[in-house]
């Protein structure tokens, strides 16, 4: 059997809603449906990769070939999944918010001394005593750039709303990044989210925060509690409006049973959590 992994995003979903974690990563049922803002988030996601790319090979790219980058990201999302959009938001006006945000960013100033784009990282994780986890980390760093002394992870969102400074202080995915930067070039990066902001007028905003080797030692300890109650199979929902609103696993939910812990229709495909790998899917980048 393949060996344990886990990532920023599997860790949040198991904290956000155990139940969804399970049918997801341990059932591997597939979502019933894509929420609009999620294939935004990640469409935008793409372009920028090509554009930070190709400024790291020093290759010459002008603003349409990253709006084209961008729609033809989301178009192939639309043909294998299905996009779900809310009322009060459409394809048309979806796009042309892509397009304004992804201008914004550009007429920023360019990044400097990228290290890498979309680096895919396998790190270990140690808990406050130095031990090292059973389970090592997968992360995707989407820009590594190296500022005067220091390395700088930068992580992009759009959302509609601007990002507070506790949020950021709080926030894992900080710490599981700066965690596995370190645990590589053996130096503390500082972290950033460049967030695009949905705004009327399309806005970049830039929200720094830095960690220390004490907040990874709790990481671990956070990991290791969650590890524990995957491996004694416990999943239950966490049901709230935030959580149930948008869920693709709202059907399967409503089925659930808590002992054995499957849906009825989903007895016949229970399988053991123990070494299933809970590889990084695409993040959501996208703040309704």
């Amino acid at each position: 059997m393949s060996k344990r992994i886990w990532s920023y995003s599997a860790l949040t979903q198991y904290l956000r809603c155990p139940l969804q974690f399970y049918f997801q990563r341990i059932l591997d049922i597939p979502p019933a449906f894509t929420p609009a803002t999620l294939a935004f988030g990640s469409s935008v996601h793409e372009a920028l990769a090509v554009y930070h790319s190709a400024l790291q090979r020093d290759i010459a790219i002008d603003d349409g070939e990253i709006r084209a980058a961008f729609l033809e990201s989301w178009d192939r999302r639309k043909q294998r999944e299905k996009i779900t959009f809310t009322e009060a938001t459409t394809e048309k006006s979806l796009l042309a918010k892509g397009i304004a945000l992804l201008d914004a960013y550009l007429k920023e100033p360019p990044p400097q001394d990228i290290v890498g784009v979309e680096m895919t990282l396998m790190t270990p994780v140690h808990n406050s005593n130095g031990e090292a986890l059973p389970a090592p980390m997968k992360t995707v760093i989407d820009l590594l750039t190296r500022d005067p002394g220091q390395l700088l992870v930068w992580d992009f969102k759009t959302s509609s709303r601007a990002y507070s400074e506790m949020e950021t202080e709080l926030s894992l995915q900080a710490t599981i990044y700066s965690n596995s930067v370190w645990q590589i070039y053996k130096e503390l990066p500082a972290f950033e989210f460049v967030v695009l902001l949905k705004t009327k007028s399309p806005k970049i905003q830039r929200v720094p925060t830095t960690r220390a080797p004490d907040d990874f030692g709790r990481l671990g300890d956070l990991i290791q509690v969650v590890d524990r109650a995957v491996k004694a199979d416990m999943y239950y929902p966490i049901e709230s409006c935030l959580n149930c609103s948008t869920c693709a696993y709202r059907k399967p939910c409503r089925s659930w049973i808590s002992d054995p812990c499957v849906p009825k229709q989903e007895t016949s495909r229970r399988i053991s959590s123990t070494d299933i790998p809970f590889e990084e899917d695409q993040a959501c980048n996208d703040t309704a």
